[in-house]
């Protein structure tokens, strides 16, 4: 049995494998853990290796079993989304996003699995420190942003754009809903990488829309038309939607918040043209 710690900000868990290979991904895409967070609130059995079919527990119940291998990893990565989920309040929610540091101030990218919201991010970083990928934790009251803990994902699609060899053992695997797909450290990615606890101001956030026939990259204002939608799908908090979006619109506008589109199809190309446009919005309203 191998036995590893994986911490988050709300809670730590103590992973428990039978296959020796999983938990190496486990460990090389999340990271040691720190002497400090030696604490293990949630307790993730693994059970099975090699062909045969796996089970996972979280603190002696079952959530599946009759898994693949790639399956299981999946699992045991939603238990940590829905730890993370478990931890909102009256003001602070959780946003489905990856963001960027530029400068002082944080670019958020947000959307549907398939978007391009973590290619687009990762040729943004170039600009800046990536911050964190999959969840972040956005303050109502303060319009301060910070992440979880958690490795980025990529699709079949993208994964060679970041990853020479996808057998390394710093990339997990996963089979999920969405198919297949794989979640990689960011340290593998040799791109700078802020603190992911450290609290920053959120100043853009750009929905993408990825699509290899489109020809030239494209940004516009979000239509406020689309706010609803686009918001809803990317928050989880306490309250009901409608004030969940009443609540995020007020701090928006007292934060003076950018909403931006972008349709792309070339991510380096796309990053470069929007981190221009950011510039050129920053400069006018410092003026």
């Amino acid at each position: 049995m191998r036995t590893i710690i994986i911490p988050f900000t709300n809670s730590a868990f103590r992973l428990i494998f039978e296959d020796c290979t999983l938990a190496d991904n486990f460990a090389a895409t999340f990271g040691p853990a720190s002497p400090y967070e030696e604490r293990s609130d949630r307790i993730i059995e693994i059970t099975g290796k090699g062909n045969m079919p796996y089970s996972v527990r979280l603190d002696g119940k079952t959530v599946r079993d009759g898994l693949s291998r790639d399956e299981a990893a999946y699992s045991v990565s939603r238990v940590f989304g829905d730890d993370i989920c478990s931890h909102v309040s009256a003001s602070v929610c959780v946003m489905h996003a990856a963001s960027v540091l530029i400068d002082d101030t944080v670019v958020s990218f947000s959307g549907a699995s398939g978007s391009g919201k973590t290619t687009l991010s990762l040729f943004f970083s170039e600009y800046g420190s990536y911050v964190g990928d999959e969840y972040a934790f956005l303050d109502m009251e303060t319009g301060r942003l910070w992440h979880e803990q958690h490795p980025f994902q990529l699709k079949e699609s993208n994964a060679a754009l970041f990853i020479p060899d996808i057998a390394s053992p710093a990339v997990l695997a996963v089979q999920g809903e969405f198919g297949r797909a794989y979640y990689a450290s960011l340290a593998f990615t040799n791109r700078k990488n802020a603190k992911h606890t450290e609290r920053f101001k959120l100043g853009v956030l750009v929905f993408p829309r990825f699509d290899p026939g489109y020809g030239q990259t494209v940004i516009n204002n979000l239509p406020m038309s689309k706010l609803p939608d686009v918001v809803l799908q990317s928050l989880m908090g306490q309250a009901p939607p409608s004030l969940l979006l009443g609540r995020f619109i007020k701090m928006a506008a007292r934060e003076r918040l950018k909403f931006l589109e972008i349709r792309f199809s070339d991510g380096a190309g796309a990053a470069e043209k929007l981190y221009a446009h950011i510039q050129k919005y920053t400069g006018e309203t410092k003026r």
